[in-house]
């Protein structure tokens, strides 16, 4: 009776009885349990290449990591500029109001021409609501006054036969309002 046989991983001749081979070291049956959860664990062990992402990976996440940041800034900064644009109302009293400095300005350089007592004149009578009531009179009948509102601001333009493409004269943008009416844009007294 034969009590060897040939291992089937190397063939060299073995007891029958035996569970590994004593020259390759296979396994001839199931590992022990012991070594089958070793093994396990071993499988669920990330190996040093699996435990640090790629450069790739890295700059990716980044990447989107910044992108998300600063698009979430950009977001909440066009939101609140979409829901503090300045009132057409607001923007054309801020307007009204600079051609009112721009025609006491003009008032006062052209008085400054002629003397002190002028001077004193004019400022006298642009200061009173008679002057400024009919500024605004004549401001309306010789001008057109558009509010454009976008998403996120508002441009202020004045139209009149000098400008009928109109002028931007006022800007409006977080709740702020700012005119920059010159006298040029602007008839008081129509000449035609």
């Amino acid at each position: 009776m034969e009590d060897t046989k040939r291992c089937p991983f190397c063939g060299e001749e073995i007891n029958k009885a035996a569970k590994k081979c004593k020259h390759c070291g296979e396994w001839l049956t199931e590992k022990p349990l012991s070594q089958n959860i070793q093994t396990l664990s071993e499988v669920a062990k990330p190996t040093e290449k699996e435990k640090e992402p790629s450069m790739a990976q890295s700059i990716l996440v980044g990447c989107l990591f910044l992108l998300f940041f600063y698009g979430g800034i950009a977001g909440v900064i066009l939101a609140i500029a979409h829901f503090t644009i300045p009132s057409d109302q607001r923007m054309e009293r801020a307007i009204m109001n600079d051609v009112q400095s721009c025609v006491e300005d003009k008032a006062v350089s052209i008085s400054g021409l002629l003397g002190e007592e002028a001077s004193a004149l004019a400022s006298l009578f642009l200061s009173t609501e008679v002057s400024t009531q009919s500024i605004s009179e004549q401001y309306q009948k010789n001008n057109h006054t558009v509010i454009d509102r976008s998403w996120f601001w508002s441009v202020g333009k004045i139209y009149n036969h000098n400008a009928p493409d109109g002028t931007n004269v006022c800007f409006g943008m977080f709740g702020i309002v700012i005119p920059y009416v010159a006298w040029e844009d602007f008839i008081l007294i129509n000449e035609e």
